[in-house]
């Protein structure tokens, strides 16, 4: 399912016309009826969340809409390496959420690191 056919879902889902989101959003129709053709990227992060808020997602879907407009985005500042791990791996997905929740910090990241460094070295993993 690509951004927009999610959108598109979720917007009729909440017996929402495509004008009466695009006001609520402060966008054009067009500009909606473009994204969710396919025909446009998805719009911008803040954007992204008025959306998450309008359509009242739960956090599930809240991840899928961010997982799926990051697909539509060309300039993607992230490395294409990780990127594609981050595509392929839900799970993985999940742990960046999670951490970002708890605030985790660099210490702990190293921690982390380290300690999946210490099991490669011992042949655990």
């Amino acid at each position: 399912m690509t951004f927009g056919e999610y959108l598109r879902e979720k917007r009729i889902g909440r017996n929402l016309t495509l004008r009466n989101f695009a006001t609520l959003i402060n966008k054009a129709p067009s500009t909606i009826s473009g994204i969710e053709n396919g025909d446009k990227t998805a719009p911008s992060d803040e954007v992204l969340k008025s959306i998450c808020l309008i359509l009242n997602l739960s956090a599930t879907e809240e991840s899928l809409l961010y997982d799926l407009a990051a697909a539509t985005k060309t300039n993607n500042p992230i490395p294409a390496d990780i990127t594609q791990t981050l595509k392929s791996s839900s799970t993985i997905r999940i742990a960046l959420r999670v951490a970002k929740q708890l605030d985790a910090t660099d210490e702990e990241w190293e921690d982390f690191i380290r300690r999946l460094n210490e099991k490669r070295e011992k042949g655990d993993l």
